[in-house]
């Protein structure tokens, strides 16, 4: 029997020492934070499209938008991302046959997406990757768990949120984004956005101990 229950708790915790890595630097080195390189950046961009993201992606975008032309940020943003949608893949890919993503497919956001993806997977890929309010946790598992290729998946995922972060950065570049504001959305993300995604991600994936089964093993 696999104890998948801890995979929420893994998943979470793996992505705090990504964001603490991250950010240490920054707020130990008053250069870094004075004048943050792409290489942070890039990095930045990792946790930041993880399978929950602990930090959001969009106030760093609108801040380097204002040190780095629109496509500068959209490229170093996209390679994140797909590093991130990597490893995203691989860690769901080893649960996809567990109750963890059966009790995560049984959720209401993904129960909203699956016809739509039946019917126009890509399709419904890159529009979850490039508006900013639709959540694309749902259509990644389903990705997953209904064997879409990869190569596809990873095209999808990376081509539509580079065009998200490029069309940001046209608009922070074009109004000079003050560093308040960014300070501000990136506030209000965590609370309204963040840490609920985060809390309920980990209510869907803890399994009580002594219950966990393959989803594929028979009812007796």
């Amino acid at each position: 029997m696999r104890h998948d229950s801890r995979f929420g708790t893994l998943v979470v915790g793996v992505e705090c020492l990504l964001v603490i890595g991250v950010l240490t630097p920054w707020a130990l080195s008053t250069s870094v934070r004075d004048n943050p390189g792409l290489l942070t950046f890039f990095l930045y961009g990792i946790p930041s499209e993880f399978i929950v993201a602990l930090v959001p992606h969009e106030p760093a975008v609108l801040y380097m938008a204002t040190l780095h032309s629109p496509l500068t940020v959209a490229v170093v943003a996209g390679a994140g991302t797909l590093v991130a949608e990597i490893v995203n893949w691989q860690l769901l890919s080893s649960v996809a046959a567990t109750s963890v993503l059966d009790r995560v497919l049984r959720t209401r956001p993904v129960a909203r997406v699956g016809t739509l993806f039946e019917r126009a997977p890509f399709s419904s890929l890159w529009i979850a990757g490039l508006v900013p309010v639709v959540p694309f946790l749902p259509v990644r598992v389903l990705a997953v768990t209904r064997g879409y290729p990869r190569s596809r998946f990873l095209v999808a995922a990376v081509t539509s949120r580079a065009l998200r972060f490029y069309l940001l950065g046209i608009a922070a570049s074009a109004v000079q984004f003050p560093v308040e504001g960014t300070i501000i959305v990136l506030v209000m993300l965590v609370l309204l956005v963040t840490i609920p995604s985060a809390y309920r991600f980990l209510q869907v994936t803890r399994v009580p101990p002594g219950t966990e089964r393959p989803v594929c093993e028979p009812s007796r």
